[in-house]
């Protein structure tokens, strides 16, 4: 084993080269090193390449920490005519200099808060003259955690295009899975929860915690796919539409305005056909050719709930014969409303904020 010319190498034996980093922010990281295995001689190697015992040469470069681990074995360098040119370090670093893609290998890895991680390069399967270098490591944070604060309402929209991220305890996210989830007469929209608690980058959710408050969602490494999702969104400041282009109808999160203690997502201005959107927030869009058809707004109803059709029921004419007071689970209560404490109810059909 040997170190030279920025270059590490291992010839003829099994080996290991490593190093670790400590002290590094908490954050998913991207690793890049150009790394290759040559598993024979290089007179062998450009006369007959039959001859070389490929299967029992293995070389893997990995960045591990102590909750995770990220491994990729090294490519064989399969154009056996340049090996004359590529046979020493020097050569090595020359070709790299050429094109920094020479070999490339890339590894993901998550860094926990006082986490250190370790970079490393080793031989680990033997064959007589096996031949491996790595050289030009780079790590680069990719992402941050996302700080999230919650109304206390108990609602809030997100997107972020670049990162997955993982759901607090306390903390669940939420889709709009089509538009049969939409009723225009009701005007609600049932959300389907995003049952593995980890936000895909490009989706826009809603956020639901109890009473609100301030949650940090931090990055990970994978994500299931959302099958479909009404909800879009902008990681900046948008103007998605200045109001002039008919047919698609815009809804952001929000109180109603006949109701300003029903949540749900309304028109941001009358019509419907105007949007700016906030910063890493989502919105409903829907196309529909009919203008008359467009519902200024849908309140939310929540699966989970094993009273949800009786919070649905608060948006439909029905909702006046519900005679009561209720909490938001649909358990009835006793007593009457001026001995209520401050919160969210539904008397008599309606949902009322007690303050």
């Amino acid at each position: 084993m040997d170190v030279s010319n920025n270059v590490a190498e291992v010839w003829n034996t099994l080996g290991e080269y490593y190093q670790t980093v400590s002290s590094l922010p908490e954050g998913l990281y991207k690793v890049t090193v150009n790394a290759f295995a040559r598993p024979g001689n290089l007179t062998t190697f450009t006369s007959n390449e039959d001859l070389i015992d490929v299967a029992s040469a293995t070389a893997s470069v990995y960045a591990n920490t102590t909750s995770t681990e990220a491994i990729t074995q090294v490519g064989f360098y399969d154009d056996y005519s340049d090996w004359a040119n590529v046979n020493s370090r020097t050569n090595v670093l020359s070709a790299i200099t050429a094109s920094d893609t020479a070999w490339l290998q890339t590894l993901y890895v998550y860094v926990g808060e006082d986490e250190d991680l370790t970079l490393g390069f080793r031989v680990d399967g033997y064959s007589e003259y096996v031949w491996a270098c790595a050289a030009n490591w780079t790590l680069t944070r990719l992402v941050e955690n996302v700080d999230v604060t919650i109304t206390d309402g108990g609602y809030a929209t997100l997107y972020y295009s670049d990162r997955n991220l993982q759901v607090p305890d306390g903390v669940t996210a939420y889709v709009i899975a089509s538009e049969d989830d939409l009723d225009d007469t009701a005007c609600t929209a049932t959300l389907t929860e995003i049952e593995s608690g980890v936000i895909p980058a490009a989706t826009g959710v809603v956020l639901y915690a109890e009473g609100g408050g301030d949650y940090t969602l931090t990055a990970a490494l994978e994500a299931d796919a959302i099958d479909s999702n009404l909800l879009a969104g902008t990681d900046e400041e948008t103007v998605v539409s200045d109001g002039e282009t008919d047919g698609t109808y815009y809804y952001v999160l929000g109180y109603s305005a006949d109701d300003n203690s029903q949540m749900g997502f309304y028109y941001q201005k009358e019509g419907g056909l105007y949007l700016k959107n906030g910063a890493h927030k989502a919105y409903l869009a829907l196309e529909t050719t009919d203008e008359d058809s467009s519902v200024k707004g849908y309140s939310f109803t929540l699966p989970s709930s094993d009273n949800a059709t009786a919070i649905q029921s608060i948006a439909t004419d029905e909702a006046a014969a519900i005679q009561g007071i209720y909490t938001l689970q649909g358990t009835k209560l006793n007593g009457n409303v001026e001995s209520l404490p401050a919160g969210l109810y539904i008397i008599n059909g309606k949902k009322t904020l007690i303050k």
